[in-house]
C-alpha cells in the first residue's frame, strides 16, 4: 500500500458560478505547470486521490476525476453545456425539456471523449485509476436524510454502494435544482429512486470528502485538502418561476445560500491546528448578484474571479496548494538525490485505460516535512445527535431578530467555548429568545446536540444532566453511584461529542455558582464546538458567568407588541377593530410580552371584550394584581408557572430582601412613589456612598429599576411597581413605607418657593401618587403639611384647578386639627386665596383674604409680616377689581411698614412696592409706576437674579408700563426676554408665560404687525382655554386681543363674534362696571364704527365715557381714549361742531397725562388739525 500522502479536492455547487472553481483550479494546475516546465497541461486527476463534488461542482468532478480531462477542456465542456441549457428564456418552456437539454449536452459530451458506443457508460471505473470522484445527490422523498446524501461513485466500496448509473445519470442527479430541472428517476425497472440536487443541504461537499476519504484510504495521511466554492452565497438568487414551488422546497433551497459558507467555518476551524492542509478558496466579491442560470454572465464569473487570485494573500495560498500537491506525490528515485512524479501521457480514446505515466523530476529537497494527520483524525466527527428541548416551537415568537443575530455572533463565531447571557426583567422574554435560539439551532445546524438545563435550582440541574447522559448513551450514567454531572460535562468537553449547545434557564441564583467550592461552573463542559446560554434575571450572574457575553432585552416596541397580542388572541377582530383600545392596553401593560399573552389568555377564555379587560386593569391595585396572576396555558412556559406574572418577580423580591437587605428597603421606598424618574434622593440615607450605589446596583441586577448614573433619576417597571405594592402589602408592610416616604417628601418641600421650583418639581409627581394611594382614613401627621405643600407648588405650577382641590382639603383639616385661628390654618387660607384670585374668581378670594387679614390683625398683629402679606393681597383683589383706589391706600400702608420693620430690600417689601406701581400704572400714572418698577427690577436682580421669578415680574410690568407709554420698541425688547426666560424656566403653558406671550403680541399689534401677533394670540387664546378655563380673565384678555388685532386687519365680523363674547362673559364674571369690561365695550363700538354702524357705536361709547369718568376718573387715559373715539364717530356722523368740541378736550388732556409725545397724543392731535 503507498505511503503518499492523500491529496483531496471538494467543489461546491453555484450554478454557471462554477466557472469561478475552474478558473482558480485552472492557476493551480497552471503553476505546477511552469513549475516543472511541461509542454502540455497537467491532469487534476494526476495529483488528486478524491474530488468529490455536488450540483454543479459534481458535474465538474466527473469532468475531471472519470473523464479525467485537462483544466482547460473541462473549463470549454463546462461553458459549452451551460450556454446549450441556460440559451433561451428557460424559465418559461417545461422544466423536463431542460433536463433533457442537459442530458443530451452530457451524452454528446461523452460521445466526443469515449466514442459512439459509451454513451451510456457507467460511473464504475473498469481501470480503476489512482483517482476517485463522486458526486452527491438527495432522494426526493428525505431531502435531509440523518445518513446524508447518496454518494454515485467511479469506485467500488464495501459499504453502503450506490446503484451503479450512468454517467449522464449522475451529472443529471446531481445538478437537478428543483427549480431548474425535475428530479430523475435512478435504478433497475420497478425499483427506481427519484434523486434531486445534492446542493439541497450539502452544497458544500468537504465533509462527505473527508468522511469518503477515511473510508476509501484508511490510515492514510493526509498532504492537502482544497476546497473551491463559488463566491460568497448569503445572497443566492433564484429566477422568478411561473409556478409556486411547495414551501419546504422554498426553505430547502433557501438554505443553500448559508450552508456552504458555515460548513466553510466549521471545517476551518476543525483544521485550525494543522497548518497547511486546509485551504479554502470563494470568490469575496461580486458573484452573489449572479443569478445561478445567467450564462450570458460568464465574464464576469472571469473577471471577478481572475481579481480574487490576484490578491497577494490568494496567491500565497495558491502557491501554497502548488507545494503541497507536488510534495504529495513523488516516488524515490535511482540515486536518492531526485524523486519522480508519475503523470498522465496525453490522453487516449481508450476511455480511462491509459498509456504508461511519464516520470517527472522532482527535487526532494522540496518535500514538505513528514508532519501530516492521519486522515480518521481530520474527519468531522459523527457523534449522537441529541434534541432535549422540554418545551414546543413559539410559532408566535416574534421582534427579536437583533438580539437573536447579537446571541448568533458570541456563540457560534468563535474558537473556544462561547458562553453568553440573557438577561432582563422577569416576564419579558428571556426564555422565549432562548427557545428561538435553540429551534433556530436544531433546523441550521444540524449537526448541533441541544440540550436544555432548568437552572433554578442545583437538583433541576442534575435532573437535567441525567436526562442528557442517559439520551447521549454515556456509559454507566446509570450506575447509582456515577456523578452524572461530570460524566456529561466531561462527554462534551471531548472532540468526539461534536458541536453542541446548552441552554441553563432561569439562572438565578448567583450562590449555586459562585459559592466557594467552585459552584455549579465546575460542571460547565469546556470545548471548541460547544456553545452555552444562559437566561437570568440577575445581571451579577450573567457577569459571573460571561463576564461581557450579555444580551440585555427590554420590553417590546408598540409593533411588535401588538402583534405578540394579535398572534395570541383567538378572535383578532379584537384588536383589529379596536386599535385605540389596544394600543391603550398595551401601554397599560408596559408591553411586557408574557403580560400581553396573558392578557390575550384572559380574553380568549373568558371571550371579553378589550374595553372590558382595560376595565379591570383600572381597578384597584389589588384587583390588578389577581387579574395578573391568572394562569394561562401554554406549551412554551413551565407547567409550575401558577402566576406567571406577578409570582415571578415575587422571588426576585424575596432574595433581594435576603440578600442586600439596603436594596430591598429601597425597592420599598419607590413602590410608594411614582414609578417614574425617582430622585436619588427621595430614598432612605444609607452609611456610606458604596453601600448605596451597591444596593442600586443590586436592583439594576435583577432589572427591577432602570438608571445611567449615580445621580440620574430612577424608573421602574410599571407592573414591577405594582407587583412590589402587592408584596409589601402581603407583608404588612407598606403602610410603614408610605408614611416614611411622606415624611421624606414633607422634608424635601419644606421650604417651597418660586425660586426653587428646579427641585420641587422633581418631587410633585410622587407627592401626588402618594396622596392618592394612602389609605383611607390615615391621619399620618405628616399627611396635612403634605397635601398644603403640594397645594403651593401646584399653584406656583400654574395649575389652579388642581391647586385648589389640595388648598380646599388642606384647609379643612387645619381647621379641624388645629383650630380656625392657628397660624398654619390661616396660611392655607390664606394660599387657597390667591389659588381663586389666580383663577379670576375674585369675590371669594376679597372673603377669605379679608378673614386672614383681620384674623392675623387680631392673633400676631398689625405689624407682624404674615399680617403685612395677608393685607398685600387684599389690596391685590382690589387691584383687579378696578377698585384703584382702595387698592392704593392698602398697598401705600403696607410698603411703608414693610420698609421700617423688614428693610427696603426684603423680598416682602420688594412685592409691595411692586404692587403699588402696578395700581399706578392701571390708574394712568405711569411716571409714578415707571419709577417704582425700576427700582424692583434692578433690587430683584441684585439679590435674586435676572431669572428669578419675581425679577421676570418686574421687568414684565415695566414692559407693560413702557407699552401703555407708547414706548413700544423699549416694551418688545423687555417683553422678548421674559417670554423667552419664562419658555424655559416656566414652560410654554405657564400661565406667567403665556401672560408673556400674549404682552408682546399686543406690542406687535399696535406696531402694525399683525400677522406676527395674530399667530402669537391664537396661540395663547387655544392653550389658555385649555389650561384656566373659557371664562377664566387671562383667557377673556387673549379672546380681546385677538379680537383687537381682527379689527386692525379689517376682519370685522369675525372681531364683532369675538368683542360680543368678551363682553357678555365679563358681565357676567366681573360685572358691568369693571374696567376690563369698559375695554371690551369699547372695542366693540370701534369695530361698529369701522362698519360704518355709526349709531350702534355712539350708544356704547356714550355707555362707556360716562362710566369711565365715574369709575376711572375723568383724566384716566382709558377715558380719554373713549373720547377720541366718540370724537371720530360724531366726525362721521356729520356732527363736526361737537366732534371738534370733543377731540379738542381730549387733545388737552392727553397732552397733559400723556404728554406731548405720546401716540396716542399725536393721533388725536392729527385729527383735530384736519378738522380745523
Amino acid at each position: 500500500m503507498t505511503s503518499k500522502p492523500l491529496c483531496l479536492l471538494a467543489l461546491d455547487g453555484g450554478g454557471i458560478r462554477g466557472l469561478s472553481e475552474l478558473l482558480i483550479l485552472e492557476e493551480i494546475m497552471s503553476r505546477i505547470k511552469r513549475d516543472r516546465n511541461l509542454d502540455y497541461d497537467p491532469l487534476p486527476a494526476d495529483f488528486f486521490d478524491l474530488i468529490g463534488g455536488t450540483s454543479t461542482g459534481g458535474l465538474i468532478a466527473l469532468l475531471l476525476g472519470r473523464l479525467r480531462l485537462s483544466v482547460p477542456e473541462a473549463r470549454e465542456e463546462y461553458v459549452k453545456i451551460s450556454q446549450h441549457v441556460f440559451s433561451t428564456d428557460w424559465y418559461r418552456m417545461n422544466s423536463k425539456s431542460d433536463g433533457n437539454k442537459l442530458e443530451a449536452a452530457v451524452k454528446k459530451l461523452l460521445q466526443e471523449k469515449l466514442g459512439d458506443d459509451r454513451v451510456d457508460e457507467r460511473m464504475l471505473d473498469p481501470a480503476k485509476p489512482p483517482c476517485k470522484a463522486f458526486v452527491c445527490a438527495v432522494t426526493k422523498v428525505d431531502v435531509q436524510a440523518r445518513a446524508g446524501p447518496r454518494l454515485f461513485r467511479t469506485y467500488n466500496v464495501r459499504t453502503n454502494a450506490t446503484f451503479n448509473c450512468t454517467i449522464w445519470e449522475a451529472s443529471r442527479a446531481t445538478s437537478a435544482a428543483p427549480t431548474y430541472f425535475d428530479p430523475i428517476s435512478i435504478g433497475n425497472p420497478g425499483e427506481q429512486e427519484t434523486f434531486v440536487d445534492g446542493g439541497l443541504g450539502y452544497n458544500n461537499p468537504i465533509k462527505k470528502v473527508l468522511e469518503e476519504a477515511s473510508l476509501v484510504f484508511p490510515n492514510r495521511q493526509v498532504g492537502c485538502v482544497v476546497s473551491i466554492g463559488t463566491g460568497l452565497a448569503s445572497a443566492i438568487q433564484f429566477p422568478r418561476v411561473p409556478f409556486t414551488r411547495p414551501f419546504k422546497l422554498v426553505k430547502a433551497l433557501a438554505k443553500m445560500a448559508t450552508e456552504s459558507d458555515v460548513t466553510a467555518e466549521e471545517i476551518q476551524v476543525q483544521f485550525q491546528e494543522t497548518k497547511d492542509t486546509y485551504f479554502r478558496f470563494s470568490v469575496d466579491r461580486g458573484l452573489n448578484n449572479i443569478h445561478l442560470a445567467e450564462s450570458n454572465n460568464f465574464s464576469k464569473v472571469r473577471t471577478y474571479t481572475t481579481e480574487y487570485i490576484r490578491q497577494s494573500t490568494v496567491s500565497f495560498q495558491i502557491d501554497a496548494v502548488v507545494k503541497a500537491l507536488l510534495a504529495s506525490k513523488p516516488e524515490p528515485g535511482s540515486d536518492g538525490s531526485t524523486s519522480l512524479i508519475p503523470i498522465s501521457a496525453p490522453f487516449s480514446k481508450e476511455g480511462s485505460s491509459q498509456n504508461p505515466p511519464r516520470m517527472l523530476p522532482w527535487s526532494t529537497e522540496d518535500a514538505i516535512p513528514n508532519s501530516h494527520h492521519k486522515i480518521e483524525d481530520l474527519v468531522p466527527t459523527t457523534s449522537n445527535i441529541v434534541w432535549s428541548v422540554p418545551f414546543q416551537k413559539n410559532k408566535f415568537f416574534t421582534s427579536r431578530e437583533s438580539d437573536l443575530e447579537r446571541l448568533r455572533t458570541m456563540l457560534f463565531e468563535g474558537s473556544q467555548t462561547s458562553i453568553a447571557a440573557i438577561t432582563g426583567l422577569g416576564g419579558i422574554g428571556k426564555t422565549q429568545l432562548a427557545l428561538a435560539l435553540a429551534y433556530e439551532t436544531k433546523a441550521n445546524r444540524t449537526d448541533y446536540t441541544v440540550l436544555w438545563i432548568p437552572a433554578a435550582n442545583t437538583e433541576s440541574i442534575e435532573l437535567a444532566y441525567l436526562d442528557a447522559a442517559q439520551k447521549l448513551g454515556i456509559l454507566g450514567a446509570n450506575d447509582a453511584k456515577a456523578d452524572v454531572t461530570k460524566l456529561v460535562r466531561d462527554h462534551l468537553s471531548e472532540k468526539s461529542a461534536g458541536r453542541w449547545l446548552l441552554v441553563f434557564d432561569n439562572a438565578d441564583d448567583i450562590e449555586m455558582w459562585t459559592n466557594k467550592s467552585g459552584g455549579m461552573t465546575r460542571y460547565l463542559p469546556n470545548s471548541p464546538y460547544g456553545s452555552i446560554v444562559f437566561t437570568t434575571r440577575v445581571r451579577d450572574v450573567a457577569l459571573a458567568l460571561t463576564l461581557r457575553n450579555i444580551v440585555h432585552i427590554s420590553e417590546l416596541d408598540e409593533a411588535g407588541s401588538k402583534q405578540l397580542f394579535r398572534n395570541y388572541l383567538l378572535d383578532e377582530e379584537h384588536s383589529l377593530n379596536n386599535e385605540n383600545d389596544t394600543v391603550v392596553l398595551l401601554a397599560e401593560l408596559a408591553y411586557l410580552p408574557l403580560a400581553i399573552v396573558q392578557a390575550a389568555a384572559y380574553i380568549n377564555r373568558n371571550m371579553c371584550s378589550l374595553q372590558h379587560y382595560l376595565t379591570l386593569l383600572g381597578n384597584q391595585e389589588d384587583h390588578v394584581i389577581n387579574l395578573l396572576s391568572a394562569n394561562f396555558g401554554g406549551e412554551s412556559h413551565y407547567t409550575m408557572a401558577k402566576d406567571p406574572v406577578a409570582t415571578t418577580w415575587l422571588i426576585s423580591f424575596e432574595q433581594i430582601r435576603e440578600r442586600d437587605p439596603l436594596a430591598a428597603q429601597y425597592l420599598s421606598h419607590m413602590a410608594c412613589v411614582d414609578a417614574k424618574n425617582i430622585p436619588p434622593s427621595l430614598l432612605s440615607s444609607s452609611p456610606s456612598p458604596v453601600d448605596k450605589d451597591n444596593a442600586m446596583g443590586t436592583l439594576q441586577g435583577y432589572s427591577l429599576i432602570a438608571k445611567r448614573t449615580s445621580t440620574d433619576p430612577v424608573n421602574m417597571h410599571r407592573l414591577v411597581h405594582l407587583a412590589t405594592r402587592n408584596w409589601l402589602q402581603k407583608e404588612n408592610s407598606l403602610l410603614k413605607y408610605t408614611h416614611a416616604v411622606m415624611l421624606k417628601l414633607r422634608e424635601l418641600l419644606s421650604n417651597v418657593d418660586q425660586g426653587n421650583r428646579v427641585v420641587w418639581k422633581t418631587y410633585m409627581p410622587h407627592v401626588d401618587y402618594t396622596l392618592k394611594t394612602r389609605i383611607k382614613n390615615d391621619n399620618h401627621k405628616a399627611i396635612p403639611a403634605l397635601i398644603h405643600l403640594y397645594g403651593l407648588c401646584l399653584l406656583y405650577d400654574g395649575r389652579y384647578n388642581e391647586a385648589e382641590i389640595q388648598l380646599v382639603e388642606a384647609l379643612k383639616i387645619c381647621k379641624k386639627i388645629l383650630g380656625v385661628d392657628h397660624p398654619d390654618t390661616l396660611t392655607s387660607m390664606s394660599n387657597l386665596a390667591s389659588t381663586y384670585w389666580n383663577q379670576g374668581r375674585w369675590e371669594e378670594a376679597e372673603k377669605l383674604e379679608a378673614q386672614v387679614m383681620e384674623t392675623s390683625k387680631k392673633i400676631l398683629g398689625v405689624d407682624h409680616p404674615d399680617t403685612l402679606t395677608s393685607i398685600q393681597n387684599l389690596a391685590s383683589t382690589y387691584s383687579d377689581q378696578g377698585r384703584w383706589e382702595e387698592a392704593e391706600k392698602l398697598q401705600a400702608q403696607v410698603m411703608e411698614t414693610s420698609k421700617k420693620i423688614l428693610g427696603v430690600d426684603h423680598p416682602d417689601t420688594l412685592r409691595s412696592i411692586h404692587n403699588l406701581a402696578l395700581t399706578y400704572s392701571n390708574q394712568g400714572r405711569w411716571e409714578e409706576a415707571e419709577k417704582l418698577q425700576a427700582q424692583v427690577m434692578e433690587t430683584r436682580k441684585k439679590i435674586f437674579g435676572v431669572d428669578y421669578p419675581g425679577t421676570l415680574a418686574s421687568i414684565n410690568n415695566l414692559a407693560s408700563t413702557y407699552w401703555k407709554q407708547g414706548r413700544w420698541e423699549e416694551a418688545e425688547k423687555l417683553q422678548a426676554q421674559v417670554m423667552e426666560t419664562r419658555k424655559k424656566i416656566l414652560g410654554v403653558n405657564h400661565p406667567d408665560t403665556l401672560t408673556s406671550i400674549q404682552n408682546l403680541a399686543s406690542t406687535y399689534s399696535d406696531q402694525g404687525r399683525w400677522e406676527e401677533a395674530e399667530k402669537l394670540q391664537a396661540q395663547v387664546m387655544e392653550t389658555s382655554k385649555k389650561i384656566l378655563g373659557v371664562d377664566h380673565p387671562d383667557t377673556l384678555r387673549s379672546i380681546h386681543n385677538l379680537a383687537l388685532t381682527y379689527s386692525n386687519q379689517g376682519r370685522w365680523e369675525e372681531a364683532e363674534k369675538l368683542q360680543a363674547q368678551v363682553i357678555e362673559t365679563r358681565k357676567k364674571i366681573l360685572g358691568v362696571n369693571h374696567p376690563d369690561t369698559l375695554t371690551s365695550i369699547q372695542n366693540l363700538a370701534s369695530t361698529y364704527s369701522d362698519q360704518g354702524r355709526w349709531e350702534e357705536a355712539e350708544k356704547l361709547q356714550t355707555q362707556v365715557i360716562e362710566t369711565s369718568k365715574k369709575i376711572l376718573g375723568v383724566d384716566h387715559p382709558d377715558t380719554l381714549t373713549s373720547m377720541n373715539n366718540l370724537a371720530h364717530i360724531w366726525r362721521n356722523q356729520g356732527r363736526d361742531v361737537d366732534a371738534v368740541a370733543m377731540m379738542k378736550d381730549c387733545v388737552l388732556a392727553r397732552q397733559r397725562v400723556l404728554g406731548l409725545e405720546h401716540p396716542r397724543t399725536k393721533e388725536s392731535m392729527a385729527a383735530l388739525a384736519a378738522w380745523s
